[in-house]
């Protein structure tokens, strides 16, 4: 079972791998569909990856708003009260219905674990988890 959940396009991938280190050196644990074992139902996994995780995290790009995985995993956290933070890599906003969230901007964050988005992420996980910790002790 991981912390995290991360929903991204395979255009997003090394953007999504990068993310999954930073957040693993911060302790977290995070699941994405690399992780899925041979034979293993992609479908099954994923439902039951959602249903295990503490939050979902959606990485928005121009590729994935366009992507009916990503928008059916992103409905899928919301149907299960899943906690969804959306991040975006390039300026996008999300796809059509989920617009109305707070998006945490990524887009000159580069793995290093540092910098105001990364900060403003690692802050909405904890408030999401219910781990209210001050900003100035966050990463």
């Amino acid at each position: 079972m991981a912390d995290i959940f991360i929903s991204y396009s395979r255009e997003d991938r090394e953007f999504a791998r990068r993310l999954a280190d930073a957040l693993e050196q911060e302790g977290l644990t995070t699941w994405w569909d690399t992780k899925i074992l041979g034979g293993r139902s992609f479908r099954n996994a994923i439902h039951e990856e959602i249903d295990n995780a503490s939050v979902v995290i959606v990485i928005w790009s121009a590729i994935s708003i366009r992507s009916r995985f990503v928008v059916d995993e992103a409905e899928e956290a919301l149907k299960k009260q899943k906690p969804l933070i959306p991040v975006s890599v390039d300026g996008s906003e999300g796809a059509i219905g989920f617009r109305g969230f707070q998006v945490v901007d990524l887009t000159t964050w580069y793995a290093s674990g540092s910098g105001p988005g990364f900060k403003r992420l690692m802050e909405s996980i904890h408030v999401a988890t219910g781990e209210r910790i001050p900003a100035a002790d966050l990463p």
